[in-house]
């Protein structure tokens, strides 16, 4: 199962793929895969990031093997 997830990457943006995403962990015994393509990602608020880091937990815990795409471009900021 591959998720996309969006270009801004909030909280609730991330309420549109919940259902996805129970219904893969609940309901689908054939997803034993899921992977997280976030390659076109280019905003995520600090809430999307909680739920970024949460729910490949989560779903590992139900037994799914999780892959992630990390982002194609991405922008870091130096705090030093």
């Amino acid at each position: 199962m591959i998720m996309q997830l969006p270009k801004r990457f909030t909280a609730d943006t991330f309420h549109t793929i919940w259902t996805e995403i129970s219904e893969i962990t609940f309901n689908y015994e054939g997803a034993k895969e899921v992977f997280f393509d976030m390659s076109n990602l280019e905003f995520i608020d600090p809430e999307g990031s909680n739920y970024i880091a949460l729910v490949p937990n989560f779903l590992s815990i139900a037994g799914k093997s999780v892959y992630i795409t990390l982002p194609k471009k991405y922008n870091v900021l130096n705090l030093n």
